[in-house]
């Protein structure tokens, strides 16, 4: 790999970073991926621990129409 290109994959992640960093200013909480399971330790009633609750609901519920192994995903 280049220097040039490592450059830019280098301002690309802090960019990123950035941006991470300004949704959580902004909402209190980052964006949270189906694996994160920061959430559970939470505070009960913040807004981390609402997100993290309300995204295994919805994985409960996908689960329940759709159990793992029968849907490719």
């Amino acid at each position: 790999m280049s220097d040039r290109t490592r450059d830019y994959f280098d301002e690309f992640a802090v960019a990123v970073a950035a941006y991470g960093k300004e949704l959580e200013k902004i909402f209190g909480f980052a964006f949270l991926s189906e694996h994160d399971d920061s959430g559970k330790d939470a505070p009960p009633g913040s807004m981390l621990r609402r997100t993290y609750d309300a995204m295994i609901e919805a994985r409960r519920e996908r689960d329940e129409r759709h159990p793992p192994g029968t849907w490719m995903g």
